[in-house]
């Protein structure tokens, strides 16, 4: 990176702070598989084509994670739509209300977890 291009990012990022915003670098690359995964009924989501997104450190945890592009509107009322992109976090604990992703036949969707107990 050029140091004229440093000090426009430098700027740039001043200015958003001034504003109350709190930008960060998109420094660290993470998976990013464009297969769309459904938010309704599980569906093969056929070849699988990785490629790399970049987000900021600080998103980031220790657990291998991914990003997947959805499809689909059940998910809405947790806020992800059709079109949208999630980080999925890799990790094998989940609670109720986690969202996950799981496999349920060979087949993938996204969706609330309860694990249908009660207390």
């Amino acid at each position: 990176m050029k140091l004229a291009e440093i000090e426009e990012l430098k700027d740039m990022f001043k200015a958003l702070e001034e504003r109350g915003w709190q930008p960060m670098l998109c420094d660290t690359p993470v998976p990013f598989f464009d297969n769309p995964v459904s938010c309704g009924s599980p569906t093969d989501i056929g070849d699988i084509q990785e490629s790399v997104t970049m987000l900021p450190k600080e998103f980031l945890s220790m657990q291998p994670e991914f990003v997947v592009k959805v499809m689909g509107d059940s998910m809405k009322d947790a806020g992800i739509t059709d079109g949208d992109s999630v980080k999925v976090v890799t990790n094998n604990r989940f609670h109720d209300g986690d969202i996950v992703l799981v496999m349920v036949d060979g087949d993938i969707t996204l969706k609330c977890y309860w694990d249908g107990t009660t207390m």
